[in-house]
């Protein structure tokens, strides 16, 4: 046997090697599960369209797919889920409106329908018009509790009293669960000092508004159309 015929028996070997290598390959990427996406309900353009009843049709979609998803340009995916697995273990403001008008139904076991379009709409005007100045008090009110550990200490010992759930050890979802109406009707000092931190930092101390026509102001100053006037709190 020559070189030649040495190194094209050897050049041969390798194909078959290579060959048999990528046959094996392909055959276990095949006998893989193939990964489940979510189905397909439109593009971001039918949101558009929906517009004047975004709310009412994404929550359409959501009745008739728990999990799906909506086409955007740029090969972007968007993805919607409302399935209980995925939710379960949220506790967000508006999983906890659900959870609680779910158990205030028939028997408490939610078999009775929930009105979701109210619930919807309580949370929209939570977002829309409570979001900032909630957030702005309670800030204000954390503030002035950790400048003051007095204070602090006795809304801690409140609120563990009037839950129920009084004590350095007790799990924070045990405690979430005692804040019933009655519990916080008892909290008076509580309450005294939410009103405190409000009297010395508004949670809105500008408000912006727009003239859409000329207007005089109470004070007899005139306004234009389309100015900003700010309203100091």
């Amino acid at each position: 046997m020559d070189y030649t015929t040495t190194a094209w028996a050897a050049a041969a070997g390798l194909a078959l090697l290579a060959l048999f290598s990528y046959l094996t390959a392909a055959a276990r990427r095949g006998s893989r599960t193939r990964p489940r996406y979510p189905p397909v309900s439109g593009t971001v353009f039918h949101k558009l369209y929906h517009l004047r009843r975004l709310h009412d049709y994404l929550t359409d979609l959501s009745r008739r797919h728990k999990t799906f998803r909506l086409l955007a340009p740029g090969r972007r995916r968007l993805v919607y889920t409302c399935d209980p697995a995925a939710v379960a273990a949220r506790q967000d403001m508006l999983s906890r409106f659900m959870e609680a008008a779910a158990s205030s139904t028939a028997g408490g076991d939610g078999s009775a329908a929930v009105d979701y379009r109210y619930l919807r709409d309580m949370v929209l005007n939570i977002l829309i018009a409570g979001k900032d100045t909630t957030v702005e008090a309670l800030a204000w009110f954390f503030y002035m509790a950790c400048k003051h550990p007095r204070v602090q200490e006795r809304i801690y010992h409140e609120a563990g009293e009037a839950s129920g759930g009084a004590g350095e050890g007790v799990p924070v979802e045990e405690f979430a669960r005692g804040l019933t109406d009655e519990a916080l009707n008892k909290m008076h000092y509580l309450h005294a000092a939410l009103t405190e931190a409000l009297r010395l930092y508004t949670a809105l101390p500008l408000n912006n508004k727009e003239c859409f026509s000329d207007d005089v102001l109470p004070g007899g100053f005139r306004l234009y159309a389309a100015v900003t006037p700010k309203i100091v709190s």
